[in-house]
This record gives structure tokens, C-alpha cells and sequence, in this order.
């Protein structure tokens, strides 16, 4: 759910003020300035990966619902997931950060939330990428009509339902060097789609293939980009159809945890895609 509210990163280097966007009960997203870090403003995403393991690190302790003295009245660790540079507002770096513990009813209390269950939530999202008539998401109908029924409370962000493919079609990305240079291209499953953004899937040979370890962000955002430049060429395939091609831009990586050892690259297009052009990504 939403969630506007001050926090404190408890990090290597000290305590740093940052904001809350979204929270569930087992992690939250929050934004950062990127000059309480003394961040490059031209920093890239392996500049920024490096910034935050060295003054906040990848794992550390969060305090959430500050009272008026600067306490927060619950601290949970929490360890990073995802961090994005260049999200919806300038000079914020967005982290995302997983719960070492989930959220506790007690601490729901102490923070005056009342959160759906993570599993609820999580399937809440899956959607057919339309609103019905009173502005509700449609859910994936393969969750069954019984599912379906619990969840039509719990509300949906709209940036799910303007962006999310079809749950069936599986779009290939090729990331190529700027230089055209004899590096080959990597290979990712392409969804997530918005104007301005797309997210690439890379599988745990695709990672190690740089020698990153799952949650090594500096690691992989730095050998990204010296395989294949700040500003690669991006393919998206249907097939062997073409369905999109031009330079993007890496910012954001996500580590999905859990078992799972690939990672998600987040790349910015060189430009804002037309209204046709992101039509046929996401039919």
C-alpha cells in the first residue's frame, strides 16, 4: 500500500533521512535524496550501487513511525533488494528493501497500518491490464473466481494496470554494446513496460557470467556497464520479430531473493515511447 511518512536508514556511515512509498509486511520501497549521499549528480547506475553499499551497505536497520524526538517507534532490519536511479522524481534514488522479519501485528499497531496478507497482496497485482466500471483492476482470471472474490477489496496501484503485458506472451530483450563492439549480446525476458521504462529478465547464468554473487549490485551495475556502455542498444523481440530497437539506459537492478539467483535490469529508453509503439509491447 501507499505510504508517505519519514523514515531513518540506520547505515555504515551513519543515519540518513529518507521517505516511505510503498510498504506491505514483508519489505517497503523508500526514496532517498541522492545528495544526502553526496552522490554524484552524473553518477550511473553502477556509481550509485557503489555509493550505497559504502555508506549504507546491503543490509541495515530502518526506523519507521519517527515520534516528535527523531525515534522511530519500530526498527526492523532490512536488507536491499532493488535500487532504481531514475524513478519518478529527480535526484531521489529509490530503494527497495525486504523485511528480515515480516512485520508483526504488534508493529502494525505501534505504526497504525492495517496491511493484507503479503500473499493477497502479491496476487492482487497479477492483472488483465484494464479497470472495470468502478475503477477497479482487473484480475488475472486464472487466480479462480474464489480468489478473485477476497481480493476485490484490496486495493491495486494504477502503474500495474497501465503497464502489465499479457500474462501469457514472453518478449525477448538483446542488449547490445553502444560501440557495436565484439561483445556479445545479452540475452533477457523483456515485461513491466511503461514509456519510459522496461524491465529485462536475467537469468543466474546470465548473472554469474559477470561474476556477481546475488545482491552484489556494485558488482553486476559496474560490469554491465563496462560490457556494454551507459547507453547500450536495446532490442525487444516477439519471435524473431522485431518489435522495438534503440539506446537505453540502465537504472535500476533488483535481486529477487528467495532462492531465486537471477536479477532484473531496469533500462530507460533513449526516449518516450508513442502511444502505438508501447501498444504493440504490451498487447
Amino acid at each position: 500500500m501507499a505510504y508517505a511518512a519519514r523514515l531513518l536508514v540506520r547505515g555504515a556511515c551513519g543515519h540518513f533521512a529518507a521517505t516511505g512509498r510503498d510498504i506491505s509486511r514483508s519489505g517497503i520501497r523508500l526514496g532517498l535524496l541522492s545528495e544526502v549521499l553526496h552522490l554524484d549528480p552524473e553518477a550511473d547506475l553502477g556509481g550509485a550501487a557503489a555509493c550505497i553499499q559504502t555508506r549504507v551497505g546491503s543490509r541495515f536497520h530502518l526506523d519507521l513511525g519517527l515520534t516528535a524526538a527523531g525515534r522511530g517507534r519500530v526498527r526492523k532490519e532490512v536488507e536491499l533488494v532493488r535500487l532504481v536511479i531514475d524513478g519518478s522524481e529527480e535526484g531521489v534514488l529509490e530503494l527497495g528493501c525486504s523485511f528480515l522479519a515480516p512485520l508483526t501485528a504488534q508493529e502494525l499497531g505501534d505504526l497504525g497500518l492495517e496491511l493484507p496478507a503479503d500473499d493477497e497482496e502479491q496476487a492482487s497485482v497479477r492483472l488483465a491490464g484494464a479497470w472495470d466500471e468502478d475503477g477497479r483492476a482487473v484480475l488475472d482470471p486464472r487466480l479462480g473466481e474464489e480468489k478473485i472474490e477476497s481480493l476485490s477489496g484490496v486495493p491495486v496501484p494504477a502503474q500495474h494496470a497501465r503497464d502489465e503485458q499479457r500474462p501469457d506472451r514472453r518478449l525477448r530483450a538483446l542488449l547490445r554494446p553502444e560501440d557495436r563492439g565484439g561483445v556479445a549480446p545479452l540475452v533477457g525476458r523483456a515485461s513491466g513496460f511503461t514509456d519510459a521504462t522496461v524491465r529485462v529478465r536475467l537469468g543466474e547464468d546470465e548473472v554469474r557470467a559477470f561474476g556477481a554473487e546475488v545482491g552484489d549490485f556494485t558488482g553486476l551495475a559496474r560490469a554491465l556497464r563496462d560490457a556494454y556502455g551507459s547507453w547500450p542498444l536495446l532490442e525487444i523481440l516477439d519471435g524473431t520479430r522485431r518489435l522495438w530497437h534503440g539506446s537505453a539506459h540502465p537504472c535500476g537492478l533488483e535481486f529477487a531473493g528467495s532462492g531465486d539467483r537471477g536479477a532484473i535490469l531496469r533500462l530507460a529508453f533513449g526516449r518516450r515511447l508513442l502511444p502505438a509503439e508501447l501498444a504493440r509491447l504490451v498487447a
